[in-house]
């Protein structure tokens, strides 16, 4: 059988007593694994000289009749292992040939079904859905093309719905004619309404801004008279009580005339900011824009509010940094700056701080004023930029809208900084001249 290649086999042992029965690397292993794993067999296959061999190794036990020849043992044990190969390599050549066939076999049997489906799919669905495509095409040029229903189900319930669609266009398209033409009748008498309502918004507001303006320069004239008057009474009272004796008592009268002079003075701010705001709303309030220093127009405010700070015992802490050039109308940004900060000591507490600061930051002039009021609540910091908004202090309502107008025709920004519950922050941000910026932030 070794001659021929069929197989061959031989005894072999790890305690030889024929050296012809030597075992090799592979006998080795397995009878090293019969006695240490109790394994029952051992196979593998082998390549040697470019040949392919299947190794089978199988363990031979020690049984009774064994001892009388076999000393040292005891039943059970293993005495060697039968080993037999047997050569393969045709047997590889045979699966090869025989996976070729298969795959051959498989691919022809993938492409004869593929062929098959495909015919079927054409036939079903690929050929309808076309004529469906070719109807779809045709609608354009006339809305009632001819339909045959296919036998399949699914595109038959497909080509039904496509035929309710084209029905439910027809019918729209038959009415749509009229709807247009009512719907843009519809839409011109809208138009007329909202041009004639338009117009008469632009005339109301036309004449209650001529209103205001002539209201205000009728007002303007009598209130100067009255305040003239009142400042001679007043400066002649003084006088009076000095030159009359002690039973000539003026008090009260000067008291009346001081209080009379107040409600004008403050009657006149209220003309005059009306009329001031009414006039930057119609953009006809001319501004002198000129090139100035804000740092030192700030400095002057501060000043300028010494005696209110005084009054209130109130301490100014002003961080003001130099050379803050701007191009704006110098009195309108100083009567901001002095709104602003007179606000702020209204509403701060005694002994409290209020901390005016300004400085350069990119494209923009910043100053700020800071007081440690009441704060302004976060659902209001944009309302108290509107006309006639009062806050918890009394006044014309008109201030800080003014603010935002001027601040805004400058082309700047206004704002507030607070929590609703302690201090405020009020900010205006002012273009710096062309060609100039800074890195401050």
């Amino acid at each position: 059988s070794k001659k021929e290649g069929l197989y061959w086999f031989r005894i072999t042992s790890l305690k030889l007593v024929n050296p012809a029965n030597k075992p090799d690397e592979l006998e080795k292993e397995a009878l090293m694994a019969f006695e240490q794993e109790d394994l029952k067999e051992f196979s593998r296959i082998v390549t040697e000289n470019g040949q392919r061999y299947y190794r089978y190794v199988g363990p031979l036990y020690v049984e009774p009749s064994c001892l009388n020849c076999h000393k040292g043992y005891k039943i059970g044990d293993v005495r060697g292992a039968i080993s037999i190969t047997l050569p393969v390599n045709h047997v590889f050549e045979r699966i090869k040939t025989q996976r070729l066939t298969l795959l051959a076999g498989g691919l022809g049997a993938v492409g004869l079904l593929m062929l098959v489906l495909y015919t079927a799919l054409d036939r079903a669905v690929i050929r309808p859905v076309d004529r469906l495509r070719q109807v779809m095409l045709e609608v354009p040029e006339r809305m009632s093309p001819e339909i045959t229903t296919p036998e399949t189900r699914e595109l038959a319930d497909l080509y039904r719905t496509f035929q309710k669609m084209l029905q439910t266009i027809e019918h729209y398209q038959a009415h749509l004619q009229d709807e247009v033409r009512k719907a843009t009748e519809d839409l011109r008498q809208a138009n007329e309404k909202l041009l004639e309502t338009t117009q008469k918004y632009r005339q109301l507001s036309q004449r209650k801004s001529e209103f205001i303006t002539y209201l205000s320069h009728e007002l303007r004239t009598p209130l100067t008279s009255v305040k003239g008057a009142l400042d001679y009474m007043g400066t002649r009272l003084s006088q009076l009580q000095k030159d009359c004796s002690k039973k000539c008592d003026l008090t009260d009268i000067a008291s009346f005339t001081s209080l009379a002079k107040e409600n004008i003075d403050r009657l006149t701010r209220l003309v005059n900011a009306g009329l001031d705001l009414e006039k930057i709303e119609l953009g006809q309030m001319e501004f002198e824009m000129k090139r100035f220093d804000l740092a030192r127009r700030l400095r002057a405010v501060c000043m300028e509010v010494l005696p209110l700070l005084e009054e209130g015992h109130i301490k100014l802490w002003p961080e003001i940094e130099d050379d803050l050039y701007v191009i704006a109308d110098e009195d309108r940004i100083t009567e901001v700056a002095l709104n602003l900060l007179q606000n702020a000591i209204e509403h701060s507490p005694k002994e409290g701080t209020v901390k005016v600061d300004a400085y350069a930051s990119g494209q923009w002039v910043i100053f700020r004023v800071t007081d440690e009021g009441p704060g302004v609540p976060i659902d209001k910091q944009r309302a108290i930029f509107e006309k006639f908004y009062r806050g918890r202090k009394k006044g014309t309502g008109l201030g800080l809208a003014i603010s935002k107008a001027i601040v805004e025709a400058h082309k700047g920004e206004i704002g507030v900084i607070s929590d609703g519950k302690k201090g405020s922050t009020f900010f205006v941000k002012l273009p710096k001249p062309d060609g100039t910026t800074d890195t401050h932030s």
